[in-house]
């Protein structure tokens, strides 16, 4: 498991800087750059109920990441081996406006 920071403060499992799910996945697969990937369980805040930031769930900075992007020098048989994670996404609506900033291309 990775220590994961998130400022995907639109993101519904935010609770700043944390994630409230135990597990995340990195989308791109073709990346190359940070820019290139996502994370795939962003999902953006709507109704009242789920404004919570975790609703149920607490916020952990242990999160279990699947990684699909395979040209990350952290990704190994589709899972993160750096020790700390960054996703970036401070103003995203969509997973795609997301970002790994740990990616590092092999």
């Amino acid at each position: 498991m990775a220590t994961l920071s998130c400022d995907a403060k639109n993101c519904m499992h935010n609770d700043a800087p944390y994630c409230c799910i135990s597990h995340i996945c990195v989308g791109g697969t073709k990346a190359m750059t940070e820019a290139e990937t996502c994370c795939d369980n962003f999902k953006e805040k709507g109704s009242m109920a789920m404004n919570s930031a975790c609703g149920q769930s607490r916020p952990n900075p242990m999160v279990d990441i699947e990684c699909k992007a395979c040209h990350c020098v952290y990704n190994e048989n589709y899972h993160c081996r750096a020790e700390a994670v960054n996703i970036c996404g401070p103003s995203a609506s969509v997973c795609d406006e997301t970002r790994c900033a740990t990616f590092q291309a092999k």
